[in-house]
């Protein structure tokens, strides 16, 4: 490996490795809204997201032309067989990758943190509309609907 190819692979791994960490520090706080349930900030938050992860997919490209160049090859098994030979050691290359694995855990937390969140938003709001009652079809192949609904309300 050159000096130059060198100090480009530790660039981009040191380019990554920023980007990694606001994209932590942008989850932590995505995770602080869903559990604090304060959801004004979340569209923010969503597009800073966003933003961020398109940021780190090209510097991850331009990461992986760097390693074919290295490597000769663009197969990803030999790929990774290269990083492991020449990078398992260097403390950015394990910087990066604890930090890879901190973001897909919030991630998938956040993923279910927000499906948790819908599903009770869904149970409220189940509460609050009333359903129509016989929506069914009678033997003869028509609905029997009845315009009532199942929730009651007394008139004082």
């Amino acid at each position: 490996m050159t000096g130059n190819q060198k100090e480009l692979l530790a660039r981009l791994l040191q380019e990554q490795i920023s980007g990694l960490q606001q994209l932590v520090s942008t989850l932590q706080q995505e995770q602080h809204m869903l559990v604090t349930h304060d959801g004004t900030g979340l569209e923010a938050i969503s597009a800073g997201k966003s933003a961020q992860i398109n940021a780190l997919q090209s510097l991850s490209e331009a990461f992986r032309q760097q390693l074919c160049n290295l490597c000769g090859s663009q197969d990803i098994d030999a790929q990774k067989a290269w990083l492991a030979s020449n990078l398992s050691d260097d403390p950015d290359w394990q910087t990066w990758n604890q930090l890879a694995r901190q973001s897909q855990q919030l991630n998938e937390q956040n993923g279910k943190l927000i499906e948790q969140s819908l599903q009770f938003q869904a149970r409220q709001l189940a509460v609050l509309v009333p359903q129509e009652e016989n929506k069914l079809y009678n033997a003869t192949g028509f609905a029997d609907f009845k315009p009532t609904l199942t929730r009651k309300r007394d008139i004082v």
